[in-house]
Parts: C-alpha cells; structure tokens; sequence
C-alpha cells in the first residue's frame, strides 16, 4: 500500500500550492538534471535546480529554459541570455551551444546543451507565480556566476570539469 496521500497532491495542484515551490529571491544553485522536452517540436530544456544554501537548503525546484528558434522576437533571445548568462562561465556550456549549430539533428543539440548544464552551480533569480494556469510554481528569471565565497573555494570549479558531448 503506498503512503503516498494523493488526495493531498491533487488538493495542493489545484490550489496552486505546490509542494515543490519556494519563495521568489536570488539563490544559489545547482542544476541536478536538465532534460529537452520533445526538441523535435519544443524549444524548452526542463531544469530540476537544488538550492545550496539558506533556508530552502536542500529542495529541489523545476524550472523551464526556452532555447529560441530562427525567426523569434527578439525578446525570446533577451529572456534566454538572462537564463543562461551564468552557466556561460562554464567553457563546456559554451561549447555544447556552439555544437547545436552543428549537431547531425535537433534533437542531438539539444541533448548536448541539456548534458553540459547539468551538474553547474548558479546564482538565480528565482520568481513564484502567482496566476494563471502555473500559480504556485517557480520560474527562472535570471542567472549569474555564482560567488565562490558564498558557495565555498572548490564548488564552482569542480562543477566546471565535466566534459561536453562531441559531435
């Protein structure tokens, strides 16, 4: 028998109270898995960012990334530059994105940069939504390299060594 209490999941969705949210600030964090979602059709790489520090120490939050296509308004690039800018000091990251240019297909790029993010560490502005369809969840606002004194000398740097796909 499961003890899991769905009742309370379905209350807590349809509320807007979901169990995974945390406050709207500026954390730092860890991205502990990164997934494309459907790149033959989506521009969007799912993030799941465990917070390193403060009083949300040790949760995890689900946030989205939306990778813009040829021909997007330019505030898709803008949006996407904020979301990105502190994975960008990460060499690998850089790489993996250049490589979409020349993955054999999509869906290959977009598996590329998903692998390169995972395991970085960020400062990020993290916002909670308080309407519509998403109330109750946390989106990603903004990033930027993370202080190595608020995360410790050797945490940025050990993120930095994993390798990026090779096409």
């Amino acid at each position: 028998m499961s003890t899991q209490l769905f009742g309370d999941l379905f209350d807590q969705a349809e509320q807007g109270d979901v169990s995974s949210a945390i406050p709207g600030g500026t954390y730092d964090l860890a991205c502990v898995g990164a997934r494309p979602h459907n790149p033959d059709s989506s521009s969007i790489i799912f993030l799941t960012m465990n917070v390193l520090n403060g009083p949300q120490q040790g949760k995890d939050i689900d946030v989205s990334m939306y990778v813009p296509k040829p021909g997007d308004k330019a505030f898709a690039s803008t949006m996407f530059g904020r979301k990105i800018r502190g994975f960008l000091s990460y060499p690998d990251v850089k790489a993996a994105g250049r490589a979409m240019d020349t993955a054999p297909d999509r869906t290959s790029g977009f598996e590329f940069l998903a692998s390169a993010l995972t395991g970085k560490i960020v400062s990020a502005d993290v916002g909670l939504r308080t309407d519509g369809a998403y109330a109750g969840t946390n989106e990603l606002k903004a990033t930027k390299a993370p202080e190595t004194a608020t995360l410790g000398a050797a945490a940025a740097p050990a993120a930095a060594a994993q390798p990026v796909a090779q096409v």
